[in-house]
């Protein structure tokens, strides 16, 4: 089955590489060097619930920014044990700057990660999370933190709540904040960096009870917090509509009433018992709280009645049902619907990639040449291997009819990134493309010949030694992702992948 073929060599992709792991830097959840050096190595973890292949920002002026991705922390009781799932090497010079994380999805929820987080180079333990978001972003970060402290019962603001023991009032505080960026993501499409951080700010001056747009801000108990994530959250979307004129917003109640039963619902299903994120259930266990949340989001389009027009999410399974036969996915998000096929050809013997990219908004999109990257992130459900494979400098063509009519990728580069079976991380691989790798077909068609891009990689090792030159595969099910990313706004086509 040449489907087979392909995750053997992705997977094996992910069992040597990730994005400037590879620096050892101690365990805590994070945190980063204190020597005098020109280096700074900075892990943490990147949280809604944990991000896989999501990116990495580390922003530290003079146009320099550094990348990594997320991948899974190893388990406690491996014995390689990371603690977190981002490390990336910056220099003395970004101690301070803002780290961002962006695309990838949640495996809490396995829903697409549409929003973005943010927090700072050696602050918060280096994770990134919700609530450092909030904190952030806010014009007045310290009554955040002391309100924040007040209520939820807990001084440490950038803890990893996944897995260390918080308390049920801050779990039901952070399932509040994801439903409710969910939520906006699901109907605005992806948020961008700047778009996500005014959604923050509405929620953080309610909190702080510096609230301009006229309603109650006064936040005098737990309750008040929870309802200031609501109400933040649908001021941030009216001003963000506002700003945006192809955006339309028929009824900003109708948004509000939605995201409050959501949010109500997460809520009341957390015990007060419960002090782990990750005691709160699985998208796969019926009426958990994770279940129930992703659920209820993905629901939101249907039932604001397309309040807001710029696009919808539906997230199916991918099967490869035979050798020659073809697994389907759909995302509609953005500006661009999008549907990837994988087929197995008998004609090139080659697994190819056609992601197709339809306009749900012609108006959003602006004719002229594009600068584009490709991410597909692969992880193995029965180990801890994973990989993501950024195809970097493509340029495409939008005409007027907002067609693609060309690509250019006479300068791309290949970043092999990942984890091992264990889930240690390994150094980053970066090579040089060539031709018949990627391509523009008719009707808007990124066609991405995947064995032949595996192949070009592993024949470029030059090591007969390196994992790469041993294609194994040790289970059936997998995690897959396609993200189109850059001057196209898009979200990831993404789904569980079968063997049978």
């Amino acid at each position: 089955m040449k489907a087979k073929k392909f995750l053997k060599t992705a997977l094996l992709a992910g069992t040597f590489a990730s994005v400037l792991t590879v620096y050892s830097c101690g365990g805590g959840g994070g945190g980063s060097s204190s020597e005098p050096t020109s280096e700074l190595e900075v892990q943490g973890n990147a949280i809604d619930g944990y991000l896989f292949g999501s990116t990495v920002k580390v922003e530290c002026g003079n146009n320099k920014t550094f990348e990594s991705f997320t991948f899974d922390p190893v388990d406690k009781d491996n014995d390689n044990v990371n603690d977190y799932n981002y490390s990336v090497k910056v220099t003395n010079k970004c101690k301070g700057k803002p780290i961002y994380v962006v695309d990838g999805y949640d495996l809490g929820t396995n829903l697409s990660f549409g929003g973005a987080l943010i927090g700072k180079v050696g602050k918060y333990h280096n994770n990134v999370t919700l609530i450092t978001s909030l904190i952030e972003s806010s014009s007045e970060p310290e009554k955040v933190k002391f309100k924040l402290k007040n209520f939820l019962g807990y001084d440490d603001l950038g803890v990893n709540y996944v897995e260390e023991e918080t308390n049920a009032n801050l779990l039901k505080f952070v399932v509040a904040m994801s439903a409710a960026l969910h939520g906006t993501s699901q109907l605005l499409g992806q948020l961008d960096i700047e778009d996500a951080k005014k959604i923050y700010k509405e929620i953080g001056d309610r909190i702080a009870g510096n609230n301009q747009s006229g309603s109650p801000s006064a936040v005098n108990s737990f309750d008040d917090l929870i309802n200031a994530v609501v109400d933040g959250t649908v001021e941030g979307v009216k001003k963000l509509s506002e700003q945006k004129p192809n955006l339309e917003i028929d009824n900003d109640e109708i948004i509000k009433d939605r995201l409050e039963d959501i949010v109500t619902e997460v809520v009341n299903n957390v015990d007060d018992t419960v002090k782990k994120y990750e005691d709160l259930g699985t998208p796969d266990e019926d009426n958990d709280v994770l279940d129930k949340l992703r659920r209820d989001v993905l629901s939101i389009p249907e039932d604001v009645g397309g309040a807001i027009r710029v696009g919808k999410l539906n997230i199916s399974q991918i099967i490869i049902e035979t050798a020659e036969g073809r697994i389907l996915g759909l995302v509609y998000d953005g500006s661009f619907n999008i549907t990837a096929e994988f087929t197995d050809t008998a004609d090139n013997d080659d697994l190819i990639a056609e992601v197709q990219l339809e306009p749900e908004n012609p108006d959003l999109i602006a004719p002229g040449e594009k600068d584009i990257e490709v991410i597909l992130h692969v992880k193995d459900l029965d180990s801890k291997r994973s990989a993501v494979l950024k195809l970097k400098e493509l340029k495409v063509n939008i005409d007027n009819d907002r067609t693609i009519e060309s690509l250019d990728d006479s300068n791309m580069q290949i970043v092999v990134n990942g984890t091992d079976a264990n889930g240690a991380p390994i150094g980053t691989l970066i090579f040089e493309g060539s031709n018949n790798l990627i391509d523009i077909a008719p009707s808007n068609k990124v066609v991405i010949n995947i064995e032949g891009l595996l192949n070009h990689i592993s024949n470029n090792i030059t090591d007969e030694n390196h994992p790469l030159k041993e294609i194994q595969l040790d289970g059936s099910r997998f995690r897959i992702g396609i993200n189109i990313n850059g001057d196209i706004l898009s979200r990831p086509v993404e789904g569980t992948l079968t063997l049978n």
